[in-house]
């Protein structure tokens, strides 16, 4: 019983992927190429918000935030997309054959990943609507009250 409780072994069993785990996230980084690929005019080089894919898939698909964010980084550490800095956000698309080929000859970026910065972003950005969601059900449940 007291290996249950330990830590280190419970790291490992969370490092384990199963084939469950690793069709689902299969399913979801397909799901992201499909968003970028599919659904709009644009060509498939132009960048996409991430906000707008995130909430694309979470809606359609039903899945978690989270999922849509570590897929969006799988693809990236692949090579297969690339995430890009904009005035309004974060956006991503899909990597060119040009840059695809080029970037697996080459080492990973040199400079800091993006990612903990954009999940500190975007869990600000679900807090921030969290509250406003909260206050607009108080303001509703308030005034629902005051009409009976």
């Amino acid at each position: 019983m007291e290996h249950q409780d330990d830590p280190a072994r419970q790291d490992r069993r969370s490092d384990d992927r199963s084939p469950g785990t690793e069709l689902f996230q299969t399913l979801v980084d397909r799901a992201v190429k499909d968003v970028l690929r599919l659904g709009s005019e644009l060509p498939v080089s132009c960048p996409k918000p991430l906000l707008d894919i995130v909430e694309a898939l979470t809606e359609r698909m039903k899945l978690r935030a989270s999922d849509v964010i570590d897929a969006v980084e799988r693809l990236e550490a692949q090579r297969e997309v690339v995430v890009i800095s904009t005035a309004v956000g974060w956006s991503i698309r899909l990597a060119t054959s040009d840059e695809a080929s080029r970037n697996s000859a080459t080492p990973g970026p040199t400079s800091e990943s993006p990612w903990p910065l954009i999940r500190e972003q975007l869990d600000a950005m679900r807090a921030i609507a969290d509250d406003r969601y909260s206050l607009e059900f108080a303001e509703q449940r308030q005034a629902g009250n005051h009409a009976s």
